[in-house]
């Protein structure tokens, strides 16, 4: 699977995207053969979406809501956005937590690049922005996890990637998700990719 960047996204200087982020985008568009609704959950600048989006070979189009905690990411999302020129993309400028019942049992697909460490653990910046990213500065990753269970269909599928070493996160996510496949994909980090049935 080559992970070249085609397109150049906009991106904040206090926090870039990683190629975590392109390889979800790509192991989800090889699985998922057909979708209506996809959030990119976490979305930061939009990439794992967008590249979803433009890697995937989905004859009937499809909705993405991007829900993004922190306003300093709207400008480079709607950059980003723009570059698509599609009118089937939503930003949504809250913290997961708040997303309520109009977002129940909508989504065929959530993907998510979450924070990896939990407030109070890990090793803090300077910058409260970059901060932001990498702590759950609103809920925890189990909320995160609640959360996602409430957001997907009957059929639908979680892709998100985690760090492996953070204690607990794989036995967390059998208690909410059957069925999980674990991909390795180098540095620590695993693919985690489910649905609810």
């Amino acid at each position: 699977m080559s992970l070249e960047i085609e397109l150049d996204y906009c991106q904040p200087d206090f926090y870039r995207f990683s190629q975590d982020s392109i390889i979800l985008a790509k192991h989800a568009a090889m699985a998922i053969s057909a979708v209506t609704n996809v959030m990119d959950l976490c979305a930061g600048c939009g990439v794992v979406g967008l590249e979803f989006f433009r890697k995937s070979n989905h004859a009937k189009p499809f909705t993405i809501d991007f829900v993004e905690l922190q306003p300093e990411f709207a400008p480079y999302l709607r950059s980003n956005i723009a570059n698509f020129g599609e009118s089937k993309f939503s930003i949504i400028n809250r913290s997961f937590v708040e997303l309520g019942v109009n977002f129940y049992s909508k989504y065929d697909l959530v993907l998510c690049n979450p924070p990896y460490f939990e407030s109070g653990s890990g090793k803090r910046s300077d910058n409260i922005l970059k901060d932001n990213c990498r702590f759950f500065a609103d809920g925890s990753f189990e909320k995160l996890l609640q959360k996602i269970v409430e957001l997907l269909n009957n059929d639908g599928s979680v892709f998100m990637v985690i760090r492996a070493d953070v204690a607990g996160r794989i036995a967390l996510i059998k208690r909410y998700f059957s069925n999980i496949l674990i991909t390795e994909i180098g540095k620590g980090r695993v693919i985690i990719s489910t649905n609810t049935g």
